[in-house]
């Protein structure tokens, strides 16, 4: 309230407030929700923001990782689909292919994040939560490339194999299941295991819409403190940490799978 006015609720609040100190629950309130924090860690030093900032920015971390995840898993589906569409023989399939490629591939990521959380409701009349618009901005961009992914693994296969296994009586679908597609997922992999450290380096975009990533819940945290060179650096190392690990988990995967 401003100063010298509103006489009687400033008396009504201070009265409040000294029932609140008598009765001992004020200092109930102070130490929950801020004397802990305050005695445990200077707030002031760098390990003091790591310390403080770290709860938010795990929770962070783990809505980016959930988010690339599953969008992943239906990125690849839709990327197996359309990758074997575009090197179908039949030319209105390969159409389709081609005009998903070329639309998810051509457009900006972060326009189809604003069409998916603020256009599409408009069209469909209901609001888009925000998960559901997250998965499918990164899975439809990631399914375009996963289907180029696809198409060249299988076309980098010597196109031997195929006949050699027709010439020993296998149809085409047998020939493309036992022979071409296992050699080409081989050649796949590591471009898939590309793809997949692109989708969750991508996913820091979801913040225009508000999703509540990492970096989301970094520019929340120095808003209210302004080091913001600090956050970003805790943040980078976390982002390179998750990148480094999952990298090398997807290869030991690779070489348990492909050995």
């Amino acid at each position: 309230m401003n100063k010298g006015k509103n006489t009687e609720l400033l008396e009504q609040f201070n009265v409040g407030l000294a029932e609140l100190k008598d009765s001992g629950r004020y200092q109930e309130i102070v130490d929950e929700f801020l004397a802990s924090d305050d005695q445990a860690v200077d707030r002031s030093t760098f390990w003091g923001l790591v310390v403080i900032a770290m709860p938010a920015l795990l929770t962070g971390l783990k809505n980016t990782l959930i988010v690339t995840a599953v969008a992943f898993v239906i990125a690849m589906v839709l990327g197996l689909v359309f990758g074997f569409l575009k090197i179908s023989r039949n030319r209105f399939l390969r159409a389709i292919s081609t005009a998903f490629v070329s639309v998810f591939c051509g457009t900006p990521i972060l326009v189809w994040a604003f069409f998916f959380y603020f256009g599409l409701p408009q069209l469909i009349g209901t609001p888009v939560n925000i998960w559901v618009a997250g998965v499918l901005t990164l899975a439809l961009n990631g399914a375009a490339y996963i289907a180029e992914i696809v198409r060249g693994g299988v076309q980098s296969v010597d196109p031997g194999q195929m006949e050699a296994a027709r010439s020993l009586g296998l149809g085409h679908g047998k020939s493309m299941q036992k022979v071409v597609l296992p050699q080409a997922f081989k050649i796949m992999t590591p471009s898939l295991i590309n793809q997949l450290v692109i989708m969750l380096k991508d996913s820091p975009l979801l913040l225009a819409i508000g999703f509540a990533e990492l970096l989301y819940q970094a520019q929340q945290i120095y808003a209210s403190n302004f080091r913001v060179t600090e956050v970003l650096l805790i943040v980078a190392v976390i982002y390179f940490v998750a990148i480094t690990l999952l990298t090398q988990l997807a290869n030991f995967a690779d070489r348990k799978i492909n050995k």
